[in-house]
């Protein structure tokens, strides 16, 4: 029998994820370089082994670390990813910073400290890409929102980081669609693994996932027979 020869939806792309070793992260990382692409991964921390743990995820896999929410530190990082992986053709923010503490108990200093990673640093990546993208008509942006965007009690920063997020993409997506640049967002159900997000993740950043433009969508648990 003749065996079927598969190809990759992503040689030569180089894609930068935010989100650092978290479960999500990681299965995004190792789907996208499975499809042949460079995925980047940045670390909020200069840890060796988180930085072993990206690396594990494939040979195409990369951890350049960065305080995604400081803008300069955000410019040095990616300037660092152009110079050593090339243009950037896939940016996903992924920011997970968390402060379970009701409104009375957060002080602005851990309220700005959430705002600065989980909003800020998709204003901050996406400068660091949109003029380049732009110019060579070419590229893909996902923004990943929550289910808790809609408020959750002891968590409110969290939940307007999110809440933002969709916000945030649909502007993207406006300023975007005469260059076809493509923008999305996507919020993961409680019940779907991070392989099932990577899955739909690596279809909206394919030549396949072209159509999809300045949707929110959610990803579900893949449907099972009973």
């Amino acid at each position: 029998m003749r065996e079927e020869i598969r190809m990759a939806k992503l040689t030569g792309k180089i894609a930068v994820i935010t989100g650092g070793v978290q479960p999500q992260t990681l299965a995004i990382a190792k789907k996208l370089a499975a499809e042949d692409a460079k995925a980047v991964v940045v670390l909020t921390n200069n840890a060796t082994e988180d930085s072993a743990v990206i690396k594990e995820q494939g040979a195409a896999c990369f951890a350049y670390q960065c305080n995604i929410g400081n803008f300069e530190d955000v410019t040095r990082c990616f300037t660092a990813i152009k110079a050593e992986q090339g243009d950037i053709d896939i940016l996903i923010n992924n920011p997970n910073a968390v402060c379970r503490k009701t409104l009375l108990e957060m002080t602005p200093a851990e309220w700005n400290e959430v705002l600065a990673i989980n909003v800020h640093s998709m204003f901050y990546c996406c400068k660091q890409v949109f003029a380049d993208m732009k110019a060579r008509k070419t590229g893909k942006i996902i923004n990943f929102s929550d289910n808790e965007m809609l408020g959750v009690a002891g968590n409110a920063a969290y939940a307007i980081t999110k809440a933002s997020a969709v916000g945030f993409t649909g502007t993207c997506a406006r300023e975007s669609e005469k260059y076809t640049v493509t923008v999305n967002s996507l919020t993961p159900n409680g019940n779907a693994t991070p392989e099932e997000v990577a899955d739909i993740v690596a279809l909206l950043v394919s030549e396949e996932g072209r159509a999809f433009h300045g949707q929110h969508l959610k990803v579900t648990h893949s449907w099972v027979e009973v």
